[in-house]
């Protein structure tokens, strides 16, 4: 059977005439120095902006701190747990994989809590962690953490406390200052470390890319609140700051304090795209966006450019299939342009390559889109009028087709279609269509 897709389009309103070359790109704006500005935090969804900074809570209790888009440490907390009954070590950190009975992340005022139940063999137990982000009315952000310990005496737990790792790609060889002594990150892994105690006042003060006018910020917790003291490794992930816990019967965690209140504007322009600045990132220029369609190569003009081949390519071996492609840029039946994409599929099941329905689809080229609702709209037709079936996922960066038999206890969907993208956080959203 076969399908020829004319023409794929992911838009918010009609298509604009295509804008004329850009010119060169020039070098990147240095943000390392200059003036700084004192701004004041504000909630975006489960983000708190200021200026350039965005700190993202995500679903699995972590959470990162970007400065247009470049990533300048990721926060989470994680205990080390030992079953006296197996001999079996867990790190139970608030993830998918010791999730039974789901999480919740809500708000609350001008806080996000975080609340999360957790399975460790065949023991579970609930309100085991919870998490509040506050934002307090100076502008600065509160984090507390409390870990309930199970009441099962079969695990022995050692606590690993607030945990925030530096990429050395972003903080090697910058300066930093923990309780007046500065120091500065490592820019590969070693087996140094580095030893801090609350001071005189209580309190332990850090502040971090000092010598970084855009990315600078601080961090400070009183000893009454956490362990007192603070440790500095350099692991194979990156530079690894933690302050230690407090512990209280069976309930141990923390409560820092984050301000991200100085720096500098966001950017704005052609090449920031979701909040990330891909000029200062990755030394990018961004397609132009005169045109509402944001794929890439959507009507097939310059061939398969942009679209991958997803998943197994089969099991069994059969040599004459291989001078059988499964996609190719067809001439002779079209809508827009010179060429569609035309679409060799085998009907039967089994690992045959061609089976687009259990060894993948087609993956399109990732786009960058800020939050917002945008539709999916596609022109197709078949061999087999009635019986295929077209297949849109709307992946967390990609964007997939397949194609199957269609079954007769599938709904004919729309030609058009809306799903959802916020920056990279969205379930799957399968837009499905019938060939005619």
């Amino acid at each position: 059977m076969t399908l020829s897709t004319f023409a794929i389009a992911t838009a918010m309103a009609a298509a604009l005439p295509l804008p004329p070359p850009a010119p060169g790109l020039p070098p990147p704006e240095d943000r390392s120095s200059g003036g700084t500005v004192e701004f004041k935090p504000r909630w975006d969804g489960n983000d708190i902006v200021s200026g350039s900074k965005r700190l993202s809570m995500q679903l699995n209790s972590t959470m990162t701190l970007t400065e247009s888009g470049v990533k300048l440490f990721t926060m989470g907390y994680s205990c080390r747990a030992h079953s006296k009954a197996t001999g079996k070590t867990y790190w139970p950190t608030p993830s998918y994989r010791f999730l039974e009975g789901g999480g919740k992340m809500r708000r609350e005022g001008n806080a996000l809590i975080h609340e999360r139940p957790f399975r460790i063999e065949d023991y579970e137990w609930k309100g085991a962690f919870r998490q509040r982000v506050e934002l307090m009315p100076d502008g600065i952000v509160m984090i507390e953490v409390v870990w309930t310990d199970p009441e099962n005496d079969n695990f022995s737990l050692r606590p690993i406390g607030a945990s925030l790792m530096f990429p050395y790609a972003t903080a090697g060889g910058r300066s930093y200052t923990v309780s007046g002594k500065a120091e500065r990150f490592a820019s590969a892994p070693d087996r140094s470390s580095r030893h801090w105690k609350a001071g005189a006042d209580g309190e332990i003060e850090c502040s971090f890319m000092d010598d970084h006018a855009a990315r600078r910020f601080r961090l400070f917790a009183r000893e009454a609140e956490t362990g007192g003291s603070a440790v500095m490794f350099n692991l194979a992930g990156g530079a690894n700051f933690r302050i230690m816990e407090k512990v209280e019967g069976r309930r141990r965690g923390y409560r820092v304090y984050l301000d991200i209140r100085s720096g500098m504007a966001e950017t704005v322009g052609e090449n920031v795209r979701g909040g990330v600045d891909f000029e200062a990132v990755e030394h990018l220029r961004m397609p132009r966006s005169g045109t509402r369609n944001m794929l890439v190569n959507p009507s097939f003009e310059r061939g398969l450019l942009g679209l991958y081949q997803s998943g197994d390519v089969g099991y069994e071996y059969h040599p004459e299939k291989w001078d059988l492609p499964i996609w190719t840029a067809d001439r002779s039946q079209r809508l827009h342009g010179a060429r569609a994409l035309k679409i060799l599929a085998w009907a039967k099941g089994g690992r045959d390559y061609r089976n687009l329905e259990t060894t993948g689809g087609a993956i399109l080229h990732p786009v960058v889109a800020e939050a917002g609702k945008y539709t999916l709209s596609f022109y197709a037709k078949g061999d087999r009028p009635g019986k295929l079936r077209l297949s849109a996922w709307i992946l967390l960066d990609r964007l997939q087709l397949r194609m199957r038999e269609r079954r007769k206890d599938h709904g004919v969907a729309g030609r058009g279609m809306e799903a959802p993208l916020a920056h990279t956080r969205h379930p799957g959203v399968d837009a499905s269509g019938d060939t005619s």
